[in-house]
């Protein structure tokens, strides 16, 4: 699902769903580039899923800009299982850019982007994110920022 410049759906809702051998991206929510706080969703939830054998990025999210009277986009990533998912040319398996909340939790990655990025934050205003209850084995690092909420 790639969405166009000027597109915004209101919700993307992907339950109980399995993808096995994919080869490209799954979700690239990423062309509103100028730096004014729009999104291309309101809302991303995937939960209970699975992905076997991805070859490309799961997801890229951007809210570009720093306008604080847009409160999105919305993340939800819980109960999940991945296995053997690489982006193959470095990029993180996950990207979150200027994603105002997000909620990654009690996935399963095994062999995901092993030795590279799995999940990156960035944020240029606050944001609030978390990320609990998640099991990496044999899979890649995560780049956080200081809105992460992390298992201790």
């Amino acid at each position: 699902f790639t969405a166009a410049k000027s597109s915004v759906a209101d919700s993307i809702i992907v339950n109980n769903c399995s993808f096995s051998n994919g080869n490209g991206n799954i979700f690239k929510l990423a062309e509103e580039t100028d730096k004014k706080g729009y999104y291309n969703a309101e809302q991303l939830k995937i939960t209970n899923s699975s992905f076997t054998n991805q070859k490309g990025q799961l997801l890229t999210m951007l809210r570009s800009g720093n306008d604080e009277s847009t409160m999105g986009p919305l993340f939800t990533f819980t109960g999940n299982r991945l296995t053997n998912c690489s982006t193959g040319d470095g990029i993180a398996f996950i990207h979150l850019n200027g994603v105002q909340y997000s909620a990654i939790e009690k996935n399963v990655f095994f062999g995901c982007n092993k030795d590279k990025v799995l999940i990156q934050y960035e944020d240029v205003v606050r944001a609030l994110h978390f990320l609990r209850n998640n099991n990496l084995s044999e899979s890649g690092r995560m780049l956080t920022n200081k809105f992460i909420q992390a298992d201790e």
